[in-house]
């Protein structure tokens, strides 16, 4: 939980290279794996739900956006380097 604290502060200063859109992506995926863990989600399981609300958004926008996605699920890195799960 702490890498995920982390990467919190990483996100704001990455998203002046990478744009409003991105830090928008990757804060929906933060906050989502956040509460996968919370109400007892492994880091694995947290992964899935980012990567699974970066996909669902992006099916239903006109275009698909593999950027988008991944902006989503960047939370997983931290998750799944962590040892034990």
């Amino acid at each position: 939980m702490n890498k995920i604290l982390a990467l919190t502060f990483l996100i704001p200063v990455s998203a002046c290279s990478i744009g409003a859109d991105k830090y928008m992506h990757a804060t929906a995926g933060l906050i989502t794996a956040a509460t996968g863990k919370n109400i007892g989600f492994t880091n694995k399981q947290a992964c899935a739900a980012s990567l699974a609300i970066g996909v669902a958004k992006e099916i239903v926008d006109p275009i698909f956006s593999l950027p988008d996605v991944i902006a989503t699920a960047v939370v997983c890195v931290p998750l799944l380097l962590t040892k034990g799960e």
